[in-house]
């Protein structure tokens, strides 16, 4: 979530099960981080304690959207379409 904090509730991994984790409510504003990895999805925080890195030393990306919760779906605040992206 987002608010006073860097990281706020709730907290959304990227696993778990179905319909066991905090309800998203009308209004709540969220960042979505997504990790996109090109090799073994295995990762560690670096030294410096900020920096995350693939085991194997494959190319990673992380996107962040910032989105509010809307009664039907999602409102982007994040202007993503003009993200220049090279593959």
């Amino acid at each position: 979530g987002i608010g006073h904090l860097l990281h706020e509730e709730p907290q959304i991994p990227a696993w778990g099960e179905p319909k066991t984790g905090m309800k998203l409510t009308e209004g709540m504003v969220l960042c979505v981080e997504a990790q996109v990895i090109a090799g073994n999805s295995d990762v560690y925080t670096a030294a410096d304690g900020w920096s995350v890195k693939t085991r194997d030393g494959s190319k990673a990306v992380m996107f962040e959207y910032m989105v509010v919760v809307g009664k039907k779906q999602p409102i982007f605040l994040t202007p993503t379409t003009a993200w220049p992206l090279t593959v």
